[in-house]
């Protein structure tokens, strides 16, 4: 059975690192504007965009105990959960211009039963009404029963519900139009009570109709009712008896543009009020400062926002959310509690997914909750925990905790105000309080993470073996501070003589644990190996380390004598114990082998390729011909190559002879035309080459005789290469034949580079360069060739430039010419 329409489990903020575990309760799902929505089952809240509605100002939605949606309006259509008209959801005489067009309230002691009231724009003639929602028809959808009865008329667009003062019941309040009453409507379990408690309190709303805008809203103690006063740039701030629903003590606030929204922080102490002019700005108040003139002296701008605003409505998180008009977005103030800027306001906070919102933000019955929250200290295993009741509002008749520790019997619930309770065991407890202030209930758990009480081991007592030293770590907690008995707050302590040493570890959230441990010292055994040492292969070395008759002994190798024969390169490691303490020595003794070397035959290499010289001994040492010290090398030119190898105080050495051979090239000459008889050798000589010419013959020259073509190829362990060449034999009066080559090396063949002619009246200059343009040959005698030498030294071999001026008689003319071209010098 419902027991009554204001229980909620309320949202309380999260403290000391908890979980706070919640419900939203009634206001849990908001939908508003163009189909724009939020839900509290999130924090932050999540946008919806499944909402049916369309509201420019005011509207109203309503959810269950446990946060589900149950319906929503816009003062004129009734939406069900699954955001579909109800049958007989239309025709309301709410308006969705008007600023509270609609509020919705639980029928006290009903678990179906709800009504909406709604108000007309304007102070029009259709005033306040009320409909019935019984959500047990349709399926558990819900349809309207009763719709648009009339309680008064005419009022303004301000419309609040309020918690009556016996915790069951509830008032609506109205105001009216062209009077100063406030109209207070009790609602009880047998309906609305259609007489209104009058109040003739404050100004007069009325001659403009903008004077009908703006909010009216209570505090959440029911303590406290304020209004807006769009048309007069003003709000009011009264007592509020939600006994008698008397409405008393009026305090003017105004301000220098149209006030619009207002909203009561949490705590009851501050009151926001929105101007909904561009730029918009939102002045808070203390509500609690005394005298009228001390409550409008608080005022503080919060914010200036560049737009304009509409309604201010506190959500379930206890933040107070900001309409932006026209906006995808709502503005946040996000600690209302708090006074001055330092309450937090954020623009743009929440994004509405794309819908977009207008003037106004659901309307809610206010005072739904009993604010009751705790704090708790000292969460050690094994020591009270201590719980505080922290700003109950009201007061709770009765508390009922639970610590989720069942392990501890009748201890695991507790009535006390501030009672304390011990975990024995570290972990997490959903610890629930239930707050109860006639039947309104709160429920507020905290899941707490219990903490282990540091329980450090130092383990047995601690013998120190002579100058060494002993670390002793206690355990590993994260967080924790140490002191040890020297004052030190190390986590670990390192024991050096005999004592008697002390830890105590106090965790990061106080929890304090110690132990102790006695330490002795006592004397190593002796155990020297000497130095390192570089012997001879062949060597033995003794190596001894005996001490006392009741030392044992233990080598590298597991080998357990006082002495060891050391025969092979390598550490040699000892460890001798003697009353329960053992010292350990170590040495490198080394044997340097004879190095063994061998740089292979002598050999000869391709121009442009290299071989490799390895000399790699084991530990050794290296120093070539040209001083260079690596074990290997690598060898790209001819010569004498001579490397000596050391290892320790034995050496060797070997010497190889590099030989060079190019990789053969062979040009025969461009193809050409001579003079019948004209002697012609055709050159292809190539160091350490064999040749085979078109004929079959080898030899590097071939002379032709007839017109044809000649082709040689030419191959040595380098590589190969071939070429072919044209030659013409006419008959003819003057013809000059130039060589495309000549190797001056000292054989029967081609020792001077010169031409040969069959012309008469024949005279020439020939005059031959090097690569870079310096003549270094020049002769006006045809008979006189080249030798291949320049300055009385041989010429290099390669490549080189001739031209050749020449006049001779033929077919009784002269021809003059010039031959420019290149040619080879082979050696």
């Amino acid at each position: 059975m419902r027991l009554s329409f204001l229980k909620i489990i309320v949202s309380i903020v999260l403290i000391f690192n908890s979980q706070l575990v919640k419900s939203q309760g009634p206001s849990n799902v908001w939908y508003f504007g163009n189909q724009a929505g939020l839900s509290f089952s999130t924090n932050p809240p999540t946008a919806l965009t499944n909402g049916a509605m369309s509201a420019f100002e005011g509207c109203a939605t309503i959810s269950d105990d446990n946060g589900n949606l149950l319906f929503y309006t816009n003062g004129s259509m009734v939406w069900n959960r699954n955001h579909a008209p109800m049958p007989a959801g239309n025709g309301l005489f709410g308006n969705g211009a008007a600023t509270q067009t609609a509020i919705i309230v639980p029928g006290p002691q009903s678990t179906t039963k709800y009504y909406i009231f709604t108000v007309d724009t304007n102070g029009g003639p259709r005033g306040l009404c009320y409909s019935e929602v019984d959500l047990s028809l349709n399926s558990g959808l819900g349809d309207v029963t009763v719709k648009n009865v009339q309680l008064i008329t005419p009022v303004t667009e301000k419309l609040t519900a309020v918690r009556h003062g016996n915790g069951i019941d509830a008032w609506v309040v109205v105001h009216g139009w062209n009077n100063a009453n406030f109209y207070s409507f009790e609602i009880t379990s047998t309906g609305i009570n259609s007489t209104p408690v009058t109040s003739n309190v404050g100004v007069v709303h009325g001659t403009n109709f903008t004077q009908a805008h703006g909010y009216l809203k209570a505090s959440n103690n029911a303590q406290k009712i304020a209004c807006a006063i769009r048309g007069l740039n003003l709000a009011e701030l009264f007592d509020f008896n939600n006994a008698n629903g008397q409405i008393s003590n009026p305090v003017q606030l105004p301000l220098a543009s149209q006030v619009y929204g207002l909203e009561f922080s949490p705590d009851n102490s501050l009151l926001y009020v929105g101007a909904t002019s561009n730029p918009a700005v939102i002045t808070q108040y203390n509500v609690n400062a005394g005298s009228s003139a001390a409550i409008q002296a608080s005022a503080t701008p919060i914010c200036n926002y560049a737009g304009l605003i509409g309604g201010l409505q506190l959500g379930p998180d206890n933040k107070i959310y900001v309409c932006q008009f026209q906006s995808q977005n709502l503005a946040v103030i996000n600690q209302p509690n708090i006074a001055g800027v330092g309450c937090g306001f954020a623009s743009n906070a929440v994004f509405l997914a794309g819908k977009l919102a207008q003037y106004g933000l659901p309307n809610f019955l206010q005072s739904f909750v009993l604010v009751a929250d705790f704090t708790y200290a000292d969460t050690c295993s094994g020591s009270p925990t201590l719980f505080t009741l922290t700003l109950p509002n009201p007061n709770p008749d009765s508390l009922r905790w639970d610590f989720d520790d069942p392990t501890s019997g009748t201890a695991n619930t507790s009535s006390l105000f501030n009672p304390s309770h011990t975990f024995q065991n570290a972990g997490s407890y959903d610890v629930k309080l239930i707050a109860y202030e006639g039947l309104l209930t709160d429920t507020v758990i905290y899941t707490i993470e219990i903490v282990t009480t540091p329980d450090p081991e130092l383990g047995t007592p601690v013998q120190i073996c002579g100058n060494d030293s002993v670390q002793l770590n206690p355990g590993n907690f994260p967080g924790a501070s140490f002191l040890w008995n020297d004052n030190s707050t190390n986590t670990t302590y390192w024991a050096k003589t005999s004592e008697q040493i002390f830890v105590q570890v106090t965790s990061a959230e106080g929890c304090i644990g110690r132990d102790t441990v006695d330490a002795t010292q006592t004397p190593l055994p002796i155990v020297n190996l000497g130095s390192t040492s570089t012997n001879c292969e062949g060597d033995t070395v003794v190596l001894d380390v005996t001490n006392s008759p009741t030392s044992t002994y233990l080598w590298q190798d597991g080998s357990t004598s006082s002495t060891y024969d050391v025969v092979s390169t390598g550490n040699y490691v000892a460890t001798v114990t003697d009353n329960g303490c053992s010292a350990t020595d170590n040495v490198l003794i080394t044997f340097d082998p004879v190095p063994s070397i061998g740089l292979g035959n002598d050999t000869t290499i391709c121009k442009g390729f290299s071989i490799y010289l390895d000399a790699t001994n084991s530990n050794a040492t290296y120093v070539w011909q040209d001083g260079t010290t690596n074990s290997a090398i690598f060898v790209s030119d001819p010569g004498i190559y001579v490397v000596q190898v050391f290892v320790g105080n034995c050496t060797a050495s070997d010497t190889i002879i590099i030989d060079q051979q190019d990789i053969p090239e062979v040009f025969l000459g461009e193809d050409t035309s001579l003079c019948a008889g004209q002697p012609l050798e055709l050159f292809a000589y190539a160091y350490g080459a064999s040749y085979n010419w078109q004929d079959g013959s080898n030899d590097s020259i071939f002379s032709p005789r007839i017109t044809g073509k000649y082709y040689v190829s030419i191959v040595n362990q380098c590589g190969f290469d071939a070429d072919t060449i044209e030659i013409t034999f006419n008959e003819c009066n003057c013809k000059v034949y130039i060589p495309s080559a000549f190797s001056p090396n000292s054989d029967p063949h081609n020792e001077i580079f010169n031409f040969s002619y069959n012309c008469t009246e024949f005279s020439s200059t020939m005059d031959i360069y090097n690569r870079i343009g310096q003549l270094i040959f020049s002769s006006n005698d045809p008979t006189i060739g080249w030798d291949g030498t320049y300055e009385g030294k041989k010429a290099e071999e390669g490549v080189y430039l001739y031209v050749i001026k020449y006049r001779g008689y033929e077919d009784g003319r002269y021809v003059d010419e010039v031959r420019r071209k290149t040619f080879n010098l082979i050696r």
